[in-house]
């Protein structure tokens, strides 16, 4: 059976067939099925046949376009002049741009893809920067910012018109209930378009004298009426600007919502503080109410002894864990509880700075092996690890490679860091050697440090490993 039909784009007229599946369906029923595809779905279709590369051959080139566009030298006007090609193409460069939303902290282990895309990564941060309702000062500057957006994307726009092209935002906002109004309208009008979301809590340091602020409040009470308006919420970064050993406001549990759409949840600026919001002040049952889809965690300051207890007795099946600091942890048994409980899902692990000042045994190979060994958890899926550039100059690292080799060896890449402005770290040649060789899978190091100019981690070398083993 054939149709004759019209190319749309290019005007013309050709005569289309369908293949001979079982059952036969016309090319017109095809045409409407594909319209519910994904556009990098109609690719893969495209090169099925012939018959449905013909079909498809008007939408081919907007498909295309989400695999082309990051890897093109443009600047911010060209990326969103393309929006105004037709409606296919403005689909696919918003899902691109929304990408961001998902992508913010993939630099670091996917380098590969990141470098190759490192100037439209670029370009959606500049625009991403759009939608920062976040201030330092507080106060009028951030209600200003948020006033101003609302009168810019109009208050009566339609619920289906998504105001945020990167689906992302960050906000502020103190004890202050004038300034949190503004910001709540904002997020009871489009609140719902979201699927990343950072929010910096402020206890208001400027009207309190050094003796009170140890009695200062951190308002972490409005993070529910914040949770409720944004129920599509992919991404959560929560961070805290207050004097040391602040106190935070209790979250009631029945004022959560269930954030079931949440699948990464990461602490920043949190160090003051003695306690996490959500995981330290809330039971494990209601975490694992609140949080069902939990599959990244990112904690930027080191976790206290209640955060590591919670970790080793939710029910999420992390795929990620990111503990960017030790410090604070004094005893190896409780981080490799912790870690153990995500053992059968876990991809990805990072351990930060401050794992050299962990204690190992001192009493020779036979307490190693009889009493340390047996508490690193076997974790058969764990393919990257991330380590601190201090612990790799430590001689402990032989002992942590030794008792880590059989339980985590399908480790394939390990990340060295340093948290020194953009100070190339040279590891000791020993220390890598000995990685490549109690580690069978292992086949590249990565060395990052830090940029000045952006904050962001630059890869400086990558070690591949060694023929001789």
């Amino acid at each position: 059976m054939t149709d004759r039909s019209e190319d749309s784009n290019s005007g013309r007229w050709c005569i289309l067939t369908s293949p001979n599946t079982n059952p036969y369906l016309p090319p017109e029923v095809w045409a409407k099925i594909f319209r519910y595809l994904p556009m990098s779905d109609k690719l893969s279709v495209a090169n099925t046949c012939p018959e449905w590369d013909e079909l498809l051959t008007s939408e081919k080139h907007i498909a295309l376009l989400e695999k082309v566009l990051p890897l093109l030298n443009l600047n911010q006007q060209t990326i969103l002049t393309l929006r105004e090609v037709s409606k296919e193409a403005k689909q696919s460069v918003d899902n691109i741009l929304a990408t961001f939303a998902n992508q913010q902290e993939s630099f670091y282990f996917n380098h590969e893809v990141s470098t190759r895309r490192r100037n439209f990564n670029i370009i959606i941060d500049q625009l991403n920067s759009a939608y920062n309702f976040s201030s330092f000062f507080l106060d009028d500057e951030l209600r200003r910012s948020a006033l101003r957006f609302l009168t810019e994307v109009g208050e009566n726009r339609g619920r289906e018109d998504n105001p945020f092209l990167t689906r992302s935002a960050e906000i502020s906002f103190t004890d202050s209930e004038r300034d949190f109004a503004t910001t709540e309208r904002m997020l009871t009008l489009f609140g719902h378009h979201l699927w990343s979301l950072t929010v910096n809590i402020h206890a208001n340091l400027e009207e309190q004298n050094i003796e009170n602020q140890r009695h200062l409040n951190v308002p972490t009470g409005k993070l529910p009426r914040l949770l409720r308006l944004v129920p599509n919420l992919k991404h959560l970064n929560l961070a805290a600007t207050s004097a040391r050993n602040a106190v935070l406001e209790q979250l009631g549990p029945e004022e959560l919502p269930n954030l079931e759409h949440l699948g990464s949840l990461s602490f920043g600026d949190w160090y003051n503080l003695p306690t996490l919001p959500l995981v330290d002040m809330l039971s494990v049952e209601i975490l694992n109410a609140v949080l069902p889809n939990l599959k990244i965690l990112n904690i930027w300051y080191s976790p206290r002894y209640i955060t590591l207890q919670k970790l080793a007795n939710v029910n999420w099946q992390l795929e990620e864990l990111r503990l960017e600091s030790l410090h604070h942890v004094n005893n190896w048994r409780y981080l490799f509880n912790a870690i153990g409980n995500f053992s059968q899902t876990l991809i990805l692990l990072k351990l930060g700075s401050g794992l050299q000042s962990l204690r190992l045994p001192t009493s020779g190979w036979e307490e190693f092996l009889n009493i340390f060994i047996p508490l690193v958890p076997v974790m058969p899926h764990l393919q990257v690890l991330g380590l601190d550039s201090t612990f790799m100059q430590n001689s402990k690292c032989y002992w942590f490679f030794e008792s880590v080799s059989k339980r985590w060896g399908n480790v394939r890449e390990l990340h060295v860091d340093t948290a020194l402005a953009h100070e190339v770290v040279i590891l000791n040649w020993r220390l890598v050697y000995w990685a490549f060789r109690t580690l069978p899978n292992l086949g590249t190091i990565l060395n990052w440090s830090n940029n000045p100019q952006n904050f962001q981690l630059t890869l400086d070398y990558v070690l591949t490993r060694p023929d001789a083993l």
